[in-house]
């Protein structure tokens, strides 16, 4: 890691804040010179580090605490670690393509749902859109098993179940009942 000096002017002050492999020192210099010559330094963290650069950029150090108090905040939530999406949201729509049902590389992620009813609502929306027009419904079943979209949900219980097959089958019919 390179050293990266940031020189800043606040009213009569100038401070210099180093960056280098060993974190982030501060100290009060006279002019730009001093600052290049810079051994002995006041270590800082780097939400003070943060802090000071936005302070001097809008020359106004009156809210230099809150300012520092943001950048902690928002540098804990980094070191946080991350909950995978699989702990978070139990439901996870993906769908496959029935032209290419064998073919996992076909595969889409559709979204997450924090429900299992929010999940098959978006199942059921996928295949009312593969649905075509047919002559029956036979024809119009035939035709989405041989090439719609076919939804499914990951993380489901036993008890819960969703099949777009199954689905598929009777909005078929409900589309002719309704065509007649």
């Amino acid at each position: 890691m390179n050293n990266t000096t940031y020189f800043m002017k606040h009213e009569d002050r100038f401070i210099a804040i180093r960056h280098s492999e060993n974190g982030y020192h501060k100290t009060d210099v006279k002019d730009q010179e001093e600052a290049d010559g810079l051994n002995e330094t006041q270590s800082i963290t780097a939400a003070e580090c943060e802090a000071a650069m936005m302070c001097c950029m809008f020359e106004n150090w009156d809210n230099f605490d809150a300012i520092k108090a943001s950048f902690e905040a928002e540098l804990e939530d980094q070191m946080r670690p991350q909950a995978k999406p699989e702990d978070d949201i139990p439901y996870m729509v993906y769908v496959d393509d029935n032209f290419h049902f064998t073919d996992e590389s076909e595969r889409d992620f559709h979204s997450e749902y924090s429900t299992f009813e929010e999940a098959v609502t978006a199942c059921k929306k996928i295949v009312d859109d593969s649905l075509g027009q047919g002559a029956g419904a036979e024809e119009i079943y035939d035709n989405y098993v041989s090439f719609g979209d076919d939804p499914f949900i990951k993380g489901c219980s036993d008890a819960e179940h969703f099949s777009a097959w199954e689905y598929a089958n009777k909005r078929s019919q409900e589309i002719v009942a309704a065509q007649n």
